[in-house]
């Protein structure tokens, strides 16, 4: 870890302000309730052996309820990948209504017959419409399906039987709103209990999805969607490739696309053989309203993106890595940073797990300072950070950055334990 790259960008974003007073501090960054990491219990974060299928999410409960639903339905339907991750992700509207809701935007990498594409799906013009659903339809269409959108939603209907589980961070999210909640009926019904939002692990009301579908359907042809496969292209002295929808271009010149709130979005995947799929839907939430009737969350998909990078090694053909950044006010600064770190490095799971453990840090302007996880910290490299003349703050965590590798002989999710995590290994 090279303690002189952190001088140089931290020298050149001072030059870029010429004040150093800070009036005020980021609450949600620095006053967040965790675990100490000293003491803080040693969890999964990869899969230690190579298996067919895996998924990834916030929550082990609802994979397992998953992984068994699939297993039913393969008795009786012939399912392709592309199947298998349409299904996975009509659920992630169920476990996540407030930001895999239909008026989402979609982001998502997906590997089949070793090729990688990135998707971007959102609504263009602030339009109303379905952009998580339509990004679903594009995988059906054109990863060869055996059934359209509607089929696959109406089997989803018919024959998901299991429980559906609130996620600590959707347990969060209700929380927050609570106030907003009791005061609509329908959705007071759905997420209220006594006089209490729902707890992680409580049960959540299943959601008809067939109703939605064919609205969506119906809207299509007034509805115009953006997609995009465009990513920026960086090189760091040749040694790594990375292929962004953030121009980390950008951050070499020490600009930086700090948002004036901490980016939330949901991040899932699913890994069968040598395919993979690894997504990651947001929305604006201005306020709290439905979609119609429904438990749906409606937002809008024109706000800004978590961060996705797609990395390959010049040198080594089969070495590949997404990573997928977020809880952050500028997501794609963790990620500039891992790269100026060794990311080019890192030739094994267990390296880049360490890597995803080490001490992140965030620059912020309007006051300038420096946002520090110090626990995670060595001395050497607090030493010289105490050196820059800037106010430095602790925060107990930044940022959360899931992934997938892969190399001839290692497929495997990672996650970052500072967040909820979980992998399915089989």
């Amino acid at each position: 870890m090279s303690i002189k790259i952190l001088l140089i960008i931290g020298l050149s974003f001072l030059m870029n302000s010429c004040s150093l007073f800070i009036n005020q501090i980021d609450n949600d960054l620095l006053n967040e309730q965790t675990i100490s990491y000293k003491k803080a219990t040693k969890t999964k974060n990869y899969c230690e052996k190579t298996k067919s299928f895996s998924l990834v999410s916030e929550n082990e409960k609802n994979q397992e309820s998953f992984k068994s639903f699939l297993a039913e339905l393969k008795t009786k339907y012939k399912l392709t990948f592309a199947d298998e991750i349409a299904l996975w992700s009509l659920l992630q509207m169920n476990i996540r209504p407030d930001l895999s809701s239909p008026s989402s935007k979609l982001q998502f990498f997906i590997k089949q017959n070793k090729r990688t594409t990135f998707f971007h799906i959102f609504t263009k013009n602030k339009q109303k419409g379905y952009p998580y659903l339509h990004g679903i339809s594009l995988i059906l269409k054109k990863y060869r399906s055996n059934y359209n959108l509607l089929q696959l939603a109406q089997l989803f209907d018919s024959s998901y039987k299991k429980r559906i589980f609130v996620t600590e961070s959707f347990e969060s999210f209700l929380k927050t709103k609570k106030d907003k909640l009791k005061a609509m009926s329908s959705l007071k019904r759905h997420y209220i209990r006594g006089d209490e939002t729902l707890k992680k692990n409580e049960t959540i009301s299943k959601q008809k999805l067939s109703p939605l579908v064919k609205e969506y359907y119906k809207q299509l042809r007034n509805t115009e969607y953006s997609v995009s496969n465009y990513l920026f292209n960086y090189k760091r002295n040749n040694l790594i490739n990375a292929q962004c929808n953030y121009d980390m271009g950008l951050y070499s010149s020490s600009i930086y696309l700090i948002h004036k709130d901490i980016i939330q979005s949901n991040s899932f995947g699913l890994k069968k053989g040598n395919s993979a799929f690894m997504a990651d839907s947001t929305q604006e939430l201005k306020e709290i309203t439905t979609l119609g009737k429904t438990l749906y969350f409606k937002g809008t998909s024109q706000t800004r993106s978590t961060a996705m990078c797609q990395f390959n090694l010049p040198l080594k053909e089969q070495w590949e890595l997404w990573l997928i950044s977020t809880q952050s006010r500028d997501p794609g600064q963790h990620l500039f940073h891992l790269m100026e770190y060794g990311l080019h490095d890192m030739q094994k799971l267990s390296q880049i797990d360490g890597l995803l453990k080490f001490s992140r840090h965030l620059f912020l302007k309007n006051p300038i300072r420096l946002i520090l996880e110090s626990e995670r910290s060595n001395p050497e490299q607090l030493n010289e950070l105490l050196k820059l003349n800037m106010p430095i703050y602790n925060a107990n965590k930044l940022a959360k950055i899931w992934g997938y590798y892969s190399n001839n002989n290692k497929k495997s999710f990672v996650v970052d334990e500072r967040r909820p995590g979980s992998l399915t290994c089989q």
